[in-house]
């Protein structure tokens, strides 16, 4: 397997397509796309009613297996081909397989040939694997590089309304009554007429995607692929994968979090259908509401990361999988709540926010994997994909067939277990990459957990993390040194380096309280001695302190230190004579020096500039926990805070403490606010307000 062809978007000329031809090849390819989408699900749903009614109860099982089965089998193939052949041209004439097989479809439905029309799904199932790596391959041939999330976004949204259309509509025609004008035509049995109209209309619909198809624009001329063919098929999609863990780990990343997802989606629906029939008492029409509830949820997720850049899924995947594996849980205290309409009411926005996160994780990783393959082999690159995601679709079919009489509730559970498991790898594995940034490594659960509560009250805009490179974290010791406007800000830093486990300078006499004795368990501090103890006592302690930051950062740990050592007085950060920056610079030379810049917490409740004058932490925060509470924790007003992330390469590393404090002081203040009050409840209103500085 070659190098990928670009590491960034930037590295080739990207494509220059105007408003009305770009909308012309989406609507295109929407189009063929969702006639497809529906006419696997229409068809497919149309057969297991007709099954559940004949009393063949093992047939849906069957279906879903033999649909899967041609990706697992052949994606290594016909991957190859699309790097072979033009891919509007495999587009084309995959569709008119689509139409052969809803005509032999027709044909077996009228004749209630089982054999035949699950022979027909699997046939589906073949057309979907050369149609699919063609299709996906030609996207980022037809559009600009930015705009490929987006192409992706819509196209998912319109692909997931046709599925959702097409498993309603499988039972509405099939109840169709039979016209007197068709008993002519119409073979004896029970849904007679109905089963005549599904392979009519299926029919109807694979002819309009073969004329959406030739609406595609034909990709302009690119040198084609000259791999050999993969003759053992899966054999060869295994051995690739394994290539693109070897030689483009990123991308073997984006594969594994793109199968781990379509085989968690496919577990959790079906789980979905026992808790609400069985363990909650819904009706078939309830329960289908859950389902839905989670595909209208991947489609305004969808949308929203639609306007990311493919780039950023190394950053997205990490909290969107927190957020999926979260709300799983929380699915589990439906049986707490009593009545059939509370149950629904709490359950439908849990796993509509579900299907948000897993919008937001997948859109930017489907758009990495299209983007990131050289042309000649980007369909090879997609059958992997097909054959790893649908290959965890049938695992995940496998697993519930084990285990799906067990109760609910546990397989939810172990759903969110599962994904929680699948995160911390995904975490080590970024942080295990040669490109490997700050942001990357930064991460970490807690982190994550600590910025969603941070979230309830916080607008956090984070920048540069990505930008600084972390691949040397062991050799070269990192000193972060922020500012420090208000009492909350520590956590927020914090909570942006869990992952890096940085020691932390602390005050002696906060973490001799209840919340600080937990706090100095989970981040280890270096102690600062408290003021009270008496001047020489201190001034030793101090010093004892100030050699054990030099000796942790000698010893390659990161480490939090405040210049100015104490919290903001007035709105401008000031370290006077303070001379620890300068002794560490001069104890370690070779540290790497992090700043971090905080705006937008000076006019708090955790900072001097708060109307309630001088401020306390543990009041502040209890009394921030009552507004959250009363504001039904989702609609509280927001304080929009920035943090910054500087390595700045003209740091006057070897000047007198005094040239370098005001250096250092130049920088924290060039970005200063003035104070604001930010509402506290929602019904107040969301403007700040200015407000006068406590001196």
């Amino acid at each position: 397997m070659s190098a990928p062809e670009n590491q960034t978007s930037s590295s080739k000329p990207d494509l220059q397509v105007n408003s009305k031809e770009a909308r012309i090849r989406l609507i295109s390819m929407g189009v063929t796309y969702a006639m497809g989408t529906f006419n696997d699900n229409f068809f497919k749903q149309a057969a297991l009613l007709l099954a559940v009614t004949a009393g063949l109860h093992t047939i849906q099982g069957v279906a879903t297996f033999l649909f899967a089965l041609p990706f697992v089998l052949f994606s290594a193939w016909t991957g190859w081909l699309a790097d072979r052949l033009p891919k509007k041209d495999i587009v084309v004439i995959s569709k008119f397989l689509e139409l052969a097989a809803m005509f032999l479809g027709l044909w077996m439905l009228l004749t209630m040939n089982w054999i035949g029309i699950v022979g027909v799904v699997c046939l589906m199932g073949l057309q979907s694997t050369f149609f699919s790596p063609a299709l996906n391959g030609a996207i980022p041939e037809n559009f600009p590089t930015k705009e490929v999330p987006k192409v992706n976004a819509l196209i998912k949204l319109a692909t997931t309304a046709t599925i959702l259309i097409g498993i309603i509509l499988g039972g509405v025609v099939l109840d169709l009554p039979l016209p007197d004008l068709a008993i002519p035509l119409v073979p004896k049995g029970d849904y007679a007429f109905g089963r005549l109209a599904v392979g009519i209309f299926a029919m109807t619909v694979s002819v309009i995607g073969i004329l959406s198809a030739f609406g595609i624009h034909k990709s302009p001329s690119i040198k084609r692929s000259t791999n050999p063919f993969p003759r053992f098929g899966p054999v060869d999609s295994i051995r690739h994968a394994l290539e693109c863990h070897r030689f483009d780990p990123p991308l073997f990343l984006a594969l594994s979090g793109e199968a781990f997802f379509y085989g968690l989606s496919s577990f959790v629906v079906l789980v979905i259908n026992n808790l609400g029939v069985n363990q909650l008492g819904f009706s078939l029409t309830l329960t289908s509401l859950l389902s839905v509830g989670l595909m209208t949820g991947i489609c305004i997720g969808s949308l929203r990361a639609g306007k990311r850049e493919a780039s950023h899924w190394r950053r997205l995947m990490i909290p969107a999988g927190v957020g999926m594996a979260i709300s799983l849980l929380l699915a589990t205290l439906s049986p707490l709540m009593s009545g059939v309409i509370l149950r629904f009411a709490f359950l439908f926005p849990v796993f509509t926010f579900t299907g948000i996160c897993g919008g937001f994780y997948l859109i930017p990783i489907v758009s990495f994997i299209q983007i990131r393959p050289k042309a000649t082999e980007k369909g090879k690159i997609l059958g992997i994909s097909n054959f790893a995601s649908f290959t965890a679709i049938i695992i995940s079919g496998l697993v519930f067939a084990i285990g799906g009489k067990l109760s609910p509730i546990l397989l939810l559970i172990l759903s969110s277990v599962i994904c929680l498991i699948f995160i911390f790898w995904a975490v080590a594995f970024l942080r295990r990459m040669p490109d490997a940034n700050l942001a990357e490594k930064a991460r970490s659960p807690l982190g994550l957990f600590v910025r969603a509560l941070l979230s309830l009250r916080y607008r956090l805009t984070v920048t540069g993390m990505t930008s600084i490179p972390a691949n040397e974290l062991n050799k070269r010791p990192f000193l972060f040194m922020p500012n420090h406007p208000a009492l909350i800000d520590p956590v927020i830093t914090y909570a942006m380096l869990a992952g890096l486990k940085p020691r932390p300078l602390a005050d002696e006499r906060q973490m001799k309280s209840a919340f600080g004795a937990i706090a100095a368990k989970l981040i280890n501090p270096i102690l600062i001695p408290d003021p009270s103890e008496g001047t020489i006592r201190v001034m030793r302690r101090a010093v004892e302190s100030m050699h054990l930051v030099a000796k942790t950062l000698q010893d390659g740990v990161p480490v939090l230190f405040y210049p100015a050592g104490r919290v903001y007085r007035t709105s401008q950060e000031t370290l006077g004579a303070n001379s620890g920056v300068a002794n560490l610079i001069a104890a370690v030379p070779d540290l790497r020096i992090v700043l971090i810049r905080i705006t937008g917490l000076w006019g708090s409740s955790f900072s001097h500039a708060n109307p309630q004058g001088a401020p306390h932490f543990a009041h502040s925060l209890l009394r921030g926990l009552l507004v959250i509470t009363a504001n039904l924790f989702f609609f509280t007003p927001r304080r929009e805070v920035l943090i910054e992330f500087v390595e700045p390469p003209d740091l006057p590393r070897h000047s007198d403490k005094t040239t370098l404090n005001r250096w250092l002081e130049h920088f924290y203040n060039e970005a200063e606010r003035p104070p604001v009050v930010v509402p506290y409840f929602f019904w107040q209103g969301r403007t700040s307000t200015p407000s006068a500085e406590n001196r």
